[in-house]
């Protein structure tokens, strides 16, 4: 990344036009808040949810290379998407910390502590967006696989973030008016969603986000009622019966490309994910059979992004190496290990 391009990087959340209103807007929300005594806080009870709810759909556009949303009324609900609190919670458990350890120890330590929590944080609002788990985006395997596909970029994250913090310190440490210090805090945390974004997009990880999904209400229904169905059975330990079941499903469907990918974003969300890495097999075999292969080798990353022991099926293992060999994907291949060439 050439300096001209890292400034740009730097500047992204005031060049944008959806995330500089959404910026300005916190902004004004969180000064009313303070401004208005003991009404405020619920005021700040509603926005600091959805202020952490709108960077993580940031962060998944701009993964994606799509527009940035303005935020809208959606944002301030607390019961849809509700993975997108996760990060509300993990930071407030990390401020809370720093802030006991600067107390017991010294501030020093609590800095330092900081910048090493910072450094781990893109790993772990990148793994939340790519999955909606909050669960998945707390393991280090995860972590390790986010830093590995993004490669040296990753450090354009928490470098960045770290710069802007530094500068968000002295400026309120400076002569100058209280709002600018305070609008400079928000901006780095702006940098940082952003700055993540940009890394998976580089590193292609934004191919591996769930797809918007615009299908018909009835035709989600049908999906959902086959899904809790095959869900109950393998909650009850009949992972073949439940496979069956949503394989009977498929068998019949109207939309099969739409079906899948609508299933296997669903079973990511269970309790266990280890239902949807036996789906993806099958999965990733239609996509090899419907010659999709860059579908196919996104699917792949995804699994192993989640499970590095994940493998194809013994029947796709070599039609896999070829694909991998071909697209020069060394790296995936060096994961999945010596493979069956016979196809």
């Amino acid at each position: 990344m050439t300096p001209a391009e890292f400034i740009r990087e730097m500047l992204w959340p005031v060049r944008d036009t959806g995330a500089l209103l959404a910026l300005l807007g916190f902004f004004v929300l969180a000064k009313l808040a303070l401004a208005a005594g003991l009404l405020g806080i619920w005021l700040f009870v509603v926005t600091i949810p959805a202020l952490f709810r709108y960077l993580l759909y940031l962060l998944e556009a701009r993964a994606e290379r799509r527009e940035v949303p303005t935020p809208g009324i959606e944002l301030f609900n607390w019961v849809e998407n509700f993975w997108s609190l996760f990060p509300l919670v993990v930071f407030g458990l990390v401020a809370w910390g720093d802030l006991l350890l600067a107390d017991r120890f010294s501030p020093a330590a609590a800095i330092w502590v900081g910048v090493a929590v910072l450094f781990v944080t893109p790993a772990v609002i990148g793994v939340l967006a790519i999955t909606h788990s909050p669960l998945e985006s707390l393991n280090p395997l995860a972590w390790r696989n986010f830093v590995r596909i993004a490669g040296w970029a990753y450090l354009l994250a928490p470098a960045g973030t770290l710069l802007a913090l530094l500068l968000a310190a002295w400026l309120s440490r400076a002569a100058l008016p209280a709002a600018i210090g305070e609008l400079a805090w928000l901006y780095a945390m702006f940098l940082c969603f952003s700055l993540t974004g940009r890394v998976a997009a580089a590193g292609d990880i934004g191919g591996l986000l769930r797809a918007e999904r615009h299908e018909a209400v009835a035709v989600v229904n049908d999906r959902k009622v086959a899904l809790d169905h095959a869900y109950g059975m393998i909650s009850r330990g009949n992972l073949d019966g439940g496979l069956a079941h949503i394989a009977e499903f498929l068998g019949s469907s109207q939309e099969p490309d739409a079906d899948r990918r609508w299933l296997f974003e669903q079973m990511l969300g269970w309790d266990r994910y280890d239902a949807a890495l036996y789906y993806a097999q099958d999965y990733l075999g239609y996509l090899l059979d419907a010659a999709r292969e860059i579908e196919a080798v996104k699917l792949i990353s995804r699994c192993l992004l989640l499970a590095p022991d994940f493998r194809p099926a013994a029947r796709d293992r070599g039609r896999v190496a070829l694909l991998l060999e071909r697209m020069r994907r060394d790296d995936i291949l060096r994961q999945l290990g010596p493979t069956d060439r016979a196809v």
